[in-house]
């Protein structure tokens, strides 16, 4: 299969010749109804596998995390009080506003090992921890201060060490 297309154009020239082609034009689809011609049942199948592809590329488009998510958050005025530390993140952020859900409905994401499987040291904006506390998706419930989402992006960023 060749490179994902950059345009529309060549995106819906990429959807017939590499989606709809190899699964409609190779004799794969035959008519059901024998009073219909093998021609036909191909020309739908066309139809239905170009609409179902267009449909899955729209679905995925929704998926597209927004701008904001892609930028650091702004530091806070007092980093006297937020140190972009695990202890500190421990302490200050994950024990406060992510230990009801995380440990007692599922006890997922509480110690450091599991964390980790959620960061990319120093890649901060590819850190699915960063981006879900980021984009609101977590805390469920309730959003986390802009203070607490800066040591977030800053302990990534600096490697995310375990102090």
């Amino acid at each position: 299969m060749s490179a994902f297309p950059k345009s529309i154009g060549a995106f819906e020239s990429f959807i017939r010749r590499e989606i709809v082609r190899p699964v409609v034009f190779q004799d794969r689809i035959a008519s059901p109804d024998p009073k219909r011609s093998s021609q036909s049942a191909r020309a739908t199948g066309g139809r239905v596998v170009l609409r179902a592809s267009l449909t899955a590329v729209l679905a995925l488009a929704g998926c597209v995390v927004s701008p904001e998510a892609l930028s650091p958050p702004p530091a806070p005025a007092d980093t006297e009080n937020v140190r972009p530390t695990y202890s500190w993140l421990k302490e200050n952020v994950f024990m406060r506003d992510c230990m009801f859900c995380h440990v007692i409905q599922s006890p997922y994401l509480m110690s450091y090992e599991q964390i980790m499987g959620t960061v990319s040291p120093g890649e901060p904006l590819e850190s699915r921890l960063y981006l879900m506390v980021r984009t609101g998706r977590m805390p469920k419930g309730g959003r986390i201060a802009d203070s607490k989402k800066w040591a977030i992006y800053a302990w990534i960023l600096n490697g995310a060490h375990n102090d």
